[in-house]
């Protein structure tokens, strides 16, 4: 499988729209895992969520290396092996009620970009 092979979102018209590029279907990807609870965040996956990870973050800069961990397993688990997250750092925002994280991305055969994902 070349990307996650059905990723969609609801259009601001109201249309399912499909990820374009494999880039945004892992934006896509890591951002419901950072609003999914860890434990039974999605039925039949033991583990699945980040987001206990990610409410702990608190004022700290980045993930601890065992969120980063968990979410390659996560990933492994969902036989997703074409990327594999290296890091999650927090951004200062104007508005500290949102969150937004750079991301560090290592795409099989491509090399490491970083992402911004907004949760």
């Amino acid at each position: 499988m070349n990307f996650i092979g059905f990723p969609v979102r609801i259009a601001s018209n109201g249309w399912l729209r499909r990820s374009p590029s494999p880039e945004e279907a892992v934006m896509q990807v890591l951002e419901i895992m950072a609003r999914t609870p860890g434990d039974g965040g999605w039925r039949g996956v033991k583990e699945f969520g980040l987001r206990d990870y990610m409410m702990t973050m608190g004022n700290r800069r980045g993930l601890q290396p065992e969120a980063i961990q968990a979410a390659n397993r996560i990933l492994t688990d969902q036989d997703i092996r074409w990327f594999r997250v290296d890091a999650v750092e927090r951004e200062e925002g104007r508005d500290p009620s949102e969150g937004i994280y750079r991301v560090s991305v290592f795409f099989a055969g491509k090399g490491t970009e970083i992402l911004k994902v907004r949760m």
